[in-house]
């Protein structure tokens, strides 16, 4: 059985509108109550207002009161983080202990940084980081450099900034004239290993030279080694680039080209010198004796006429036996050798 649709529509239709009655109730509300004098609707205004400002505060404390743990917890993590045992942190080559000495500044600066670097989880300010930098001052004039900062009242401030120190540090031992001392390093310089080698002590100097690229190749290959320069030239030419990186990769690659050729003549050598037949008394195979009508031509002198140098093996061989050193065959020193007396006697029966 279907309901009666439009008994339902009917009533939906004569159902009152309950937001239009709510309104009317509040008129009849405002009608009814007592009006209120200025002074009253002022102080109704008043004390609204400061409701609405402690409400602001007490949003205020709680944003506040948020801030606070969220920055309560941030400090926590990163002592935690710093607190962490020193195996966490990246391995790595402890930087070299400073001497004092000019030329070392910019290395041991670069070990330094690099150290820090690597540490950062550990040194987290700029006193830690000095801190360190301290440690690794050699005695002398660098530990009595530092010791002066901490005495001078004047100059603790650099103790708590990095960069700074590092300034003052670099004003009191790096050489004031990095350029002559670059240039007398360059004349002392010249390819005596790998060409590989050569070229990075020579890029390192010339980093505080302020050359051409033309300047670079023409003091780069004059410090070369002949052979290298011979086989450049043979190949390439002497100016076959004008860009530096290219022209000493190229060099590198003939140096180790030159090497690698030295060391296959030198196995060469070495293998075919193991092949060689070992020296023989007597190099000549033994033939039957035959009837010689020349009664004065003795044979230990043909052996004596066809003897060479004796190897280190054979002149061994006859010490271990006490044979002659010289003939090989009597047990007499080459000093009282007859074969050598043989030699001198036909000539002494001559008038």
């Amino acid at each position: 059985m279907n309901p009666d649709l439009s008994n339902v529509s009917q009533h939906a239709v004569d159902a009152p509108n309950f937001d239009f009655v709510a309104q009317q109730m509040e008129f009849e509300a405002q009608a009814q109550a007592p009006q209120l004098t200025e002074a009253q609707l002022i102080e109704q205004e008043r004390l609204t207002l400061w409701r609405a400002v402690a409400a602001l505060g007490h949003a205020y404390d709680n944003i506040s009161a948020d801030s606070t743990a969220q920055r309560a917890n941030l400090t926590q993590l990163v002592n935690r983080l710093a607190d962490r045992p020193s195996g966490g942190n990246t391995k790595h080559r402890e930087p070299r202990v400073f001497n004092g000495h000019a030329d070392q500044v910019n290395p041991f600066l670069r070990e330094i940084n690099n150290a820090v670097y690597l540490q950062r989880r550990s040194l987290v300010d700029d006193h830690d980081k000095i801190i360190y930098f301290s440690s690794y001052l050699g005695d002398g004039s660098p530990a009595s450099w530092y010791r002066t900062l901490e005495l001078d009242a004047s100059k603790l401030w650099l103790l708590d900034d990095f960069d700074s120190f590092v300034d003052a540090f670099k004003q009191r031992f790096q050489d004031s004239d990095q350029y002559a001392s670059a240039l007398r390093k360059m004349r002392k310089l010249r390819q005596t290993a790998s060409c590989a080698v050569f070229t990075n002590q020579y890029i390192e100097i010339l980093a505080e030279l302020d050359w051409t690229e033309q300047t670079k190749i023409q003091e780069y290959y004059d410090r070369l080694k002949d052979n290298v320069k011979t086989t450049l030239c043979n190949r390439k030419g002497r100016y076959f680039s004008q860009n530096f990186d290219e022209y000493s990769k190229a060099c590198i690659d003939i140096d180790n080209e030159l090497h690698s050729l030295s060391l296959d003549t030198s196995n060469n050598r070495s293998s075919s010198s193991n092949f060689r037949r070992p020296f023989q008394s007597n190099p000549t195979t033994s033939q039957p004796s035959t009837p010689s009508s020349n009664n004065d031509v003795v044979p230990m002198e043909v052996d004596a006429i066809r003897r060479g140098p004796l190897t280190a093996q054979e002149k061994e061989r006859r010490k271990k036996e006490g044979l002659c050193l010289y003939c090989g065959q009597g047990k007499h020193f080459a000093s009282a050798c007859p074969n050598k007396k043989s030699k001198a006697s036909p000539n002494s029966g001559k008038a």
